[in-house]
């Protein structure tokens, strides 16, 4: 009797290589020829299919590790936050192919392009955090570069209970930030880690505005109009989140973070 499952054929395997970068969708580390596994994000016995949107790549310990849970029971609890982008990605890539009554599909497909951009902010949130409240250089760049801080006044009598309440005032002003505001965030980055963004945001920007419509205005423009986003839509937003991501996690790799 047939299993129903397809065979993953070479073509498949490369697609994904390509996909992944060549890295564990896991553990986040290069991939070695004869180490290299195909996983499901949801796994097959718990109704997964062998689609491509919902196969990854690990290597052979994290896929021993993963057994047949879920993407996000891995990665609960580590810091590896490129990995915790890259398996928001690939859910949402699972949850694009679900088959719904147009109405209800037309929701869905708004939701998941609004989660690209919210997936990327929290990449960001957690990169700059994570990174500057372990590192001396790096909380001390956001003293003296960062104007909210660089043009703080503080009167000799508090400067005691402002030291000590210091990191605190750091974490919690970092977490605070709105980090889909790119024109902001791109000089904090090259403030703290001393890197550029890519040059071209345009196409990030516009999305951030559809975003805008969809959590803010129930999914209307200004003109009362429902935003329109098809599944391409959002599957063209994955790809320059993630080609943005990736970018921005090399420059920062460079540096050392």
């Amino acid at each position: 009797m047939s299993s129903g499952r397809k065979r993953i054929t070479a073509e498949t395997k490369n697609a994904l290589l390509e996909r992944s970068n060549g890295l564990c969708s896991y553990c986040g580390k290069p991939l070695r020829e004869g180490r290299i596994q195909i996983d499901h994000v949801l796994p097959y016995a718990f109704g997964g299919s062998d689609d491509l949107e919902n196969l990854t790549l690990a290597c052979s310990d994290c896929n021993g590790k993963k057994a047949a849970r879920h993407y996000s029971e891995l990665v609960a609890g580590q810091v590896n936050h490129l990995v915790q982008f890259q398996g928001a990605m690939e859910t949402i890539k699972v949850l694009l192919q679900l088959q719904s009554p147009a109405p209800i599909k037309a929701s869905l497909n708004r939701l998941l392009y609004s989660n690209v951009i919210s997936a990327m902010e929290t990449y960001l949130s957690d990169k700059m955090i994570s990174n500057v409240m372990s590192d001396e250089k790096l909380f001390r760049r956001v003293l003296t570069t960062i104007p909210d801080f660089k043009n703080e006044k503080i009167a000799v009598s508090n400067i005691l209970d402002f030291y000590a309440g210091l990191r605190a005032h750091v974490q919690e002003y970092l977490a605070s930030q709105i980090y889909h505001k790119l024109d902001k965030i791109k000089l904090m980055y090259g403030s703290i880690f001393q890197i550029s963004f890519p040059a071209d945001l345009n196409a990030v920007f516009v999305a951030i505005t559809v975003r805008h419509d969809i959590v803010h205005r129930n999914g209307k423009r200004k003109d009362g109009q429902f935003v329109e986003v098809l599944e391409d839509d959002v599957t063209q937003l994955i790809k320059i989140v993630v080609d943005l991501v990736l970018d921005i996690e090399l420059r920062l790799g460079a540096k050392g973070y």
